[in-house]
């Protein structure tokens, strides 16, 4: 996955939305951006040219629906931006992107449901990579693979296998421990523990004093980004984390000696592919959304990012067997409510850097 944006891109994204949307409402501008060809909207880098090649190359979408696919990266948040601005009339076609822009364009009405006539693979995914149904959308954002964020930790240094959070506060490894800052990962898995802790996605009050007290108690290093906890991890630095599956994975790859628990108070990320409202191309949309979810298309993406794919009818080849999430620990999942989430995150990044970090 991207590794995030900067705070000055954030505010470019930003910004370019409320001057584009305050300029056509005044009239000063036309939306004169309609789709005349089929176009994929992606992230730029690795994970937009990985999405290409598993979904469109690898499946030869162009030979075998006799179109030319035109492709649009940009930063999520000017990605974001763009489709909010262009709703009902889209130059994009169809659009990847993860939660928490993925609700924020359903709520602006600007995603379409799938056509399940045609993305017939929606039916084999697996439940905790479907996001529920929300503003007037029932079937639609199915994860292309697992991205799982639990308690990633260093088999050597650490002894036994940790079964809980809890295993952060241990003080045996006092300054060896890292948690995502709030505006990387932080906040989500903030939410996922509070769940675990009984709290709701109102009020996020458990939480905050528990991480308040982890800083206070065990002096963390606070991780800044993926790359970041990428060379904490491989120097040793930190012993235990919130991290990724596939991070983890990629980590054992280049022989540091890691391994990742599903605790109680995991969550799943997901990116996935959307028809946009409006788009004359919504057949060929839905075709490419299908083979997003086809799980031998999705292996693609694995053997790339080692993420596992989210199709329960994908065949792990041996070498990947180990990306498989076992069953047994899908009850530990907590299904994150973005809507609340985004609504609150003002706040809670105000209590954060007051409570928490202050």
């Amino acid at each position: 996955m991207r590794n995030g944006i900067t705070r000055r891109e954030l505010l470019y994204g930003t910004a370019l939305t409320a001057a584009s949307v305050a300029l056509a409402e005044r009239g000063f501008i036309s939306p004169a951006w309609a789709d005349d060809t089929f176009t994929f909207g992606l992230d730029g880098g690795s994970w937009g040219e990985g999405a290409k090649a598993a979904f469109v190359d690898l499946p030869k979408f162009e030979e075998k629906n006799n179109v030319k696919v035109t492709f649009s990266y940009n930063l999520m948040a000017v990605a974001q931006s763009k489709i909010i601005t262009e709703c009902g009339d889209p130059s994009v076609s169809l659009a990847g992107t993860p939660d928490t822009e993925s609700v924020r364009i359903a709520e602006a009405g600007c995603y379409q449901d799938y056509d399940l006539d045609i993305v017939t693979n929606y039916k084999d995914i697996m439940p905790t990579a479907i996001q529920p149904p929300r503003a007037g959308l029932t079937d639609w954002h199915a994860g292309v693979v697992s991205t799982v964020f639990s308690l990633v930790y260093n088999t050597k240094e650490v002894s036994g296998k940790p079964t809980s959070w809890e295993e952060l506060w241990n003080p045996k490894y006092k300054g060896r421990v890292g948690i995502p800052t709030f505006t990387e990962n932080g906040q989500p898995w903030m939410h996922a523990m509070n769940n675990s802790l009984g709290g709701t996605f109102d009020d996020l009050t458990p939480a905050i004093e528990a991480v308040a007290d982890l800083v206070k108690k065990q002096d963390p290093i606070i991780i800044q980004n993926t790359d970041h906890a990428l060379q904490l991890f491989t120097r040793k630095e930190i012993v235990m984390a919130p991290f990724y599956n596939g991070r983890c994975f990629q980590l054992q790859d280049n022989d540091v000696p890691v391994d990742i628990s599903y605790v109680p108070g995991t969550f799943q990320g997901k990116w996935a592919l959307h028809p946009l409202k409006g788009t004359k191309f919504a057949d060929l949309a839905n075709k490419l959304v299908n083979n997003s979810l086809n799980g031998e298309f999705q292996l693609e993406m694995t053997r790339r990012f080692r993420y596992p794919p989210t199709n329960m009818k994908a065949k792990l080849p041996p070498a990947l067997e180990n990306r498989r999430i076992p069953e047994r620990f899908f009850g530990n999942f907590v299904a994150l409510d973005y809507g609340t989430i985004v609504a609150t995150s003002a706040k809670n990044l105000e209590r954060w850097n007051k409570e928490v970090i202050g």
